[in-house]
C-alpha cells in the first residue's frame, strides 16, 4: 500500500505474511514482517534526478525464521539510499 505526492514524494508500506509450514523436516510457525519506505526525488537543482530513500524492513523487531533457513532473520533494519540518474 502506498501513497505518492506527483513525482517528488513516495511512501509505501509493505507487509509481508508467511503461513504456518508443518510438513517439513525443520516446521515453521506463522509470521508476519512490516517494511515502510520513504523516497523523495527532487525535481529542480542539483539535485535534479536523484532520488533518496529510506526504508525500514522489519519494522515491528519480530523475531522469527524464514521457511527453509537455517537461522533466525535479522532483527529491524533500516537503509538509506542515494542514486543519480545522468
Amino acid at each position: 500500500m502506498g501513497k505518492k505526492w506527483q513525482d517528488e514524494f513516495d511512501l509505501s508500506w509493505e507487509v509481508v505474511a508467511n503461513a504456518r509450514m508443518k510438513r517439513v523436516a525443520t516446521p515453521t510457525p506463522s509470521n508476519v514482517v512490516h517494511n515502510l519506505r520513504g523516497t523523495y526525488r527532487p525535481q529542480s537543482d542539483v539535485l535534479k534526478g536523484a532520488e533518496l530513500r529510506v526504508g525500514v524492513e522489519n519494522l515491528f523487531d519480530l523475531d522469527y525464521t524464514p521457511h527453509l533457513a537455517t537461522r533466525k532473520a535479522p532483527g529491524r533494519t533500516i537503509k538509506f539510499t542515494l542514486a543519480k540518474t545522468f
